[in-house]
């Protein structure tokens, strides 16, 4: 597979081992956590709608990983990188902002300021908007030219500087009003960024060190132990007013859990009880190789008061179908209006070389 980071496979080389290090069950589970986020109007508990904080770290994590595991990082010039990433980040977002919110939903005013505002930065949805700039931040701290231990020196002193900054920045603007949801409260959005941004660099940290497939129990309880008590810390948060105070702490210990997520999906056993179930299998490759589709299209869908207004489970089950086929049929079509575009700068570009 290609090397978008959230959309496909990202597998290290390990030649003499059957079991490279995988991301495709992590993505599938970071897709699953986000999109069960944002159910709370379908189920009959709102903290069912959980998930949200571990599924989008998980997110800025693999994305910092794949571009570390990508080649074409340490060998494009940095112009052409770039823009393959954008190609391949871009489409979703613009066809799912032009016909479900602006076509569909009437959400956008047809105005240079607004068209600009959700279709190109920072959109409608958080990751896109974000994860355009980790991008070149990514590529200058990967082509840097101190030796690999420098990056990851580099790399973890700017993560473990942006922890208190974040966490500075969440209690001093978020850590108020956790009312009854379990999502706890909002963070700002500077803090909230900076600690996308620390998850990131973790990422790009993990994939310069060419980490190959987990094996052995410790791996799967350390993931154990480590989920639960993220749980228990979460629920402590949403249901006690006293202790809203320590949501803070919950953003270093999700970034903690996607890394412990990140080894386990990676694990060898993993990986082997997931292929004795084929029709499973084939599910979660599908789940991830459509996840920025998914993440752009169920925004529309969960909000939308024509599924809200459905009987239970008829919303829920109707929630899930309209996102996934509209992600199934959003994929190809973003695919060809990334080839027509290319097409039409090649034939631009051969005008000018004929009229040079």
């Amino acid at each position: 597979m290609t090397g978008r980071p959230l959309a496909v496979s990202v597998v290290a080389e390990a030649p003499r081992s059957r079991w490279p290090f995988d991301t495709t069950l992590t993505r599938a589970l970071a897709i699953a956590l986000i999109f069960n986020s944002h159910l709370e109007a379908f189920y009959p508990r709102a903290w069912l709608a959980g998930g949200g904080l571990w599924g989008n770290t998980t997110f800025f994590l693999i994305s910092g990983v794949g571009i570390a595991l990508s080649r074409r990082t340490y060998s494009e010039p940095a112009g052409q990188w770039y823009a393959r990433r954008l190609k391949r980040i871009y489409p979703a977002p613009l066809l799912a902002g032009i016909v479900l919110y602006g076509l569909i939903g009437g959400h956008i005013a047809w105005e240079v300021s607004d068209l600009t505002r959700n279709l190109l930065w920072p959109t409608r949805f958080s990751y896109v908007g974000q994860i355009v700039l980790w991008y070149a931040v990514g590529f200058f701290l990967l082509r840097v030219p101190p030796p690999q231990l420098g990056h990851r020196i580099l790399l973890l002193a700017i993560g473990a500087l942006l922890v208190p900054i974040g966490i500075t920045f969440a209690n001093a603007y978020g850590a108020v009003g956790v009312g009854e949801r379990m999502h706890g409260p909002h963070l700002a959005t500077a803090g909230h960024w900076l600690v996308n941004l620390q998850t990131f660099l973790i990422g790009l940290a993990i994939g310069v060190r060419r980490p190959t497939a987990t094996s052995g129990v410790r791996p799967l309880v350390l993931f154990g132990v480590i989920v639960v008590a993220y749980l228990a810390l979460k629920l402590a948060v949403a249901t006690n007013v006293s202790a809203s105070r320590l949501y803070p702490v919950l953003l270093p210990m999700a970034q903690l859990l996607a890394v412990a997520t990140l080894m386990a999906c990676a694990h060898r056993g993993t990986q082997q009880v997931l292929e004795r179930f084929p029709r499973a299998h084939g599910a979660v490759t599908w789940l991830s190789n459509h996840t920025l589709e998914i993440y752009v299209t169920h925004f529309f869908f969960v909000e939308h008061p024509a599924f809200i207004g459905l009987p239970a489970p008829l919303g829920l089950v109707a929630t899930l179908a309209a996102s996934l086929v509209t992600s199934a049929l959003l994929k190809p079509a973003g695919n060809r209006l990334v080839a027509l575009g290319e097409r039409v700068f090649d034939k631009r570009d051969a005008s000018s070389r004929t009229a040079a």
